[in-house]
């Protein structure tokens, strides 16, 4: 099977996924508990499922945040909520929410459909060095089967994730690098730079290391640097692969079929900020 199904699964559930880290009622929901921070919503909910963690271990597996910006809010959030907690508080709202962004998309039978699909690939999942995706998996799977599915593709997003850190850790770029390095432009990078929390100098700095290697150019990425990003997408895409070989062809071409509306629907809301665009062009 050719690796890249894995990138082609990649880019019909991401912006499925994503949307509770850009829905306003999703973010809401967490200020109940005192979630107002937009970094704590993000960093909170998403290492939850491993626990009281420290910051050390989700600035490791978050991997392009500052440390220095992830110790602002770990292991602070655990005094408002527990994990447990806002695992559930989590899950809870994208029951509550994902139907309306989804709208006619979300048909009873093409979700029903795709959970099991999904939960074939989650079951074939090996979860050796993915400590995210481990995590995740460990989730009971909710009842209500749109809730499931988005469950079931969060641990293979994950899955996916983790594996790319692999593969920027054999290439060689570090926590800003491989920011810089996927969209160099000034006005991403920029975006990129305040949303992880790294001061201008030491982006700077990180900048200057990829031109001196020869990847980037001013704005743009040089040939060599192609090579080397196509390099890193195509190790992710073959750490990823090993739970869609046990699906075979039809059922990825199917399962790419029935989360292709889903994911567009999805996409309006991720949109809205030019970071979440960014995102999805990756």
């Amino acid at each position: 099977m050719d690796p890249k199904r894995a990138r082609q699964v990649r880019s019909v559930t991401e912006a499925f996924h994503a949307f509770v880290y850009f829905s306003q009622p999703v973010l809401a929901s967490y200020e109940a508990v005192g979630i107002t921070h937009p970094r704590m919503a993000y960093f909170g909910p998403r290492s939850a499922p491993m626990g009281e963690v420290a910051a050390s271990v989700v600035a490791a597996t978050f991997y392009n945040f500052n440390p220095v910006k992830v110790a602002e809010h770990i292991p602070r959030v655990w005094t408002l909520v527990s994990p447990s907690e806002l695992v559930e508080r989590r899950l809870q709202a994208v029951g509550e929410h994902l139907p309306a962004i989804l709208g006619e998309s979300a048909d009873p039978a093409s979700i029903a459909e795709a959970v099991e699909l999904a939960r074939w690939a989650v079951d074939s999942c090996r979860f050796e060095g993915r400590p995210l995706a481990g995590a995740h998996a460990e989730i009971e799977p909710p009842e209500d089967p749109l809730t499931a599915l988005w469950h079931y593709v969060s641990v293979l997003r994950e899955h996916r994730g983790d594996g790319h850190v692999m593969a920027l850790q054999v290439h060689d770029l570090d926590a800003m690098e491989c920011l810089v390095f996927r969209r160099p432009d000034v006005e991403t990078s920029e975006s990129y730079r305040r949303s992880r929390g790294w001061g201008e100098d030491e982006w700077a700095q990180a900048r200057e290391r990829l031109i001196e290697r020869g990847y980037i150019h001013g704005a743009d990425v040089t040939a060599q640097g192609h090579e080397v990003r196509e390099s890193v997408e195509s190790m992710t895409d073959q750490l990823a692969i090993g739970p869609w070989t046990e699906l075979g062809e039809e059922e990825i071409e199917r399962f790419l079929s029935l989360m292709r509306p889903m994911n567009e629907a999805a996409k309006q809301v991720v949109q809205t900020t030019p970071l979440g665009s960014a995102m999805l062009r990756r």
